[in-house]
């Protein structure tokens, strides 16, 4: 009984040192977007390209609800 607790406490620690942290926003104003066929999944990916010189992969819904000149913010 008592190495369940140690077990716990462990696992506990552990989760808690190895979970995921929230990356940061990335934002700015498209300059033009694009997609590619990806072979693997039989799909397309749909990307902005953005003025922090950056490109964002976006779903499809995201990619075509907004148009060049629009500032967004995609989170990760």
């Amino acid at each position: 009984m008592r190495d369940t607790g140690i077990y716990m406490l462990f696992l506990m620690l552990l989760l808690s040192f190895t979970s995921c942290s929230k990356q940061e926003d990335v934002c700015g104003k498209i300059l033009g977007g694009y997609s590619e066929w990806n072979e693997y999944w039989y799909k397309y990916d749909y990307y902005f390209r953005l003025d922090t010189d950056s490109k964002v992969q976006v779903d499809e819904l995201t990619y075509n609800s907004f148009y060049v000149g629009d500032y967004v913010c995609i989170e990760f």
